[in-house]
């Protein structure tokens, strides 16, 4: 099975892609003294909006005559994927599950400093393509921005999936469902571009776009990233920070550790090249932590060249009724270690998992 393609049949993607990315985050308010987060929109550095929290993350540690220095320190953030909103009321599945979801993340022992919906966050756009060209209302962004805001009360941020650029199950291009996005989150800084990244306590999140390069229904399916992205994406692994790499249709990695030659599975397109988030961690050592994605309705786990590939399972069937410590992922990530653990790891019932891999 194909889950990627870098170059298709020759066809391209927007023209520009980067002048659409910096006209959206034009507006993004200025975030003044609560400088822990900067989000940066193509090479363009932008404050994030002024609802984060001062106190995230890293405390003051102040010696008698010398200055106040800043001491990173670990912090969680939290993955949820796979909402599938409706513009329904919030006690009608699937809201009520992405709301009982937020409030136990909410009221948990440790406010993430942040959220990712890692994609196919709404059931489609339920609204007919020549409608949303017409600016009419897309009311299942309207829901599920919505519901984001009223339930979380820290910085929260959107990975795009396949669903989220859909007309009623049909594939019109990328042009008018991202411009009704962005339109819908303008100057709020959680969707500032198609791909962006926040940069939280030391740790860069790198938020990709995987229906970059699609033409059509079966390629908005895959992970297609052109190549503006792709240079992109290697400006901000330049930068040497610990990252973690966001988008929304799985990879699934190669067994063994790569060295890029001959690898022959899902790392490679149709084209002959291998993927090129793989081919980032080979040219950018140590630098990706670890990324996470959905789309696949479950959790997995696997490690591809000493990276830890996640992938989230779905709040749409969440099982409310038995708990919800397994329907997200709680990322505690250390700044000095350069470590990411899932803390409710255990509590997850995983589709597979290196221990699983091992016959352990």
């Amino acid at each position: 099975m194909v889950w990627s393609v870098f170059a298709l049949c020759g066809c391209t993607g927007p023209a520009s892609t980067g002048d659409l990315i910096v006209d959206a985050a034009d507006d993004v308010p200025d975030a003044g003294a609560f400088d822990v987060y900067d989000v940066v929109v193509a090479d363009d550095v932008l404050d994030a909006d002024d609802a984060r929290a001062s106190d995230l993350p890293g405390d003051a540690a102040t010696d008698a005559g010398t200055d106040t220095v800043e001491v990173p320190k670990p912090f969680h953030v939290a993955m949820i994927s796979d909402c599938h909103s409706l513009p329904l009321e919030l006690d009608q599945k699937p809201n009520s599950n992405l709301v009982a979801l937020l409030e136990y993340i909410s009221d948990g022992d440790e406010t993430p400093a942040a959220l990712f919906a890692l994609g196919d966050n709404i059931e489609d756009m339920f609204v007919w393509f020549e409608d949303a060209q017409s600016e009419q209302p897309v009311p299942s962004i309207i829901s599920f921005r919505d519901i984001l805001t009223e339930f979380v009360k820290f910085p929260w941020y959107v990975v795009l999936g396949n669903h989220d650029n859909r007309f009623v199950d049909t594939f019109w291009g990328n042009d008018v469902p991202i411009s009704r996005w962005l339109e819908y989150f303008d100057g709020t800084g959680h969707l500032p571009a198609r791909w962006y990244s926040v940069q939280v306590g030391g740790f860069n999140f790198v938020v990709l776009f995987g229906a970059d390069g699609a033409v059509d229904h079966d390629t908005n399916d895959m992970n297609i990233l052109l190549p503006d992205q792709v240079a992109w994406l290697n400006g901000q692994l330049e930068l040497g920070l610990p990252t973690i790499l966001l988008y929304h249709l799985w990879l699934e990695p190669p067994s063994g550790e790569s060295t890029g030659g001959d690898d022959a599975d899902a790392t490679i397109d149709p084209a002959g090249e291998i993927h090129p988030i793989f081919q980032a961690i080979i040219d950018h050592p140590g630098v990706i932590k670890a990324t996470f994605a959905g789309h696949g309705h479950g959790f997995r786990h696997v490690r591809y060249a000493d990276v830890d590939f996640y992938e989230v399972g779905d709040v749409k069937e969440a099982d409310v009724k038995n708990g919800l410590d397994d329907d997200w992922a709680n990322v505690l990530l250390d700044p000095i270690a350069g470590t990411v653990t899932l803390v409710n790891y255990d509590s997850i019932e995983w589709e597979i998992n290196p221990a699983m891999q091992a016959g352990i």
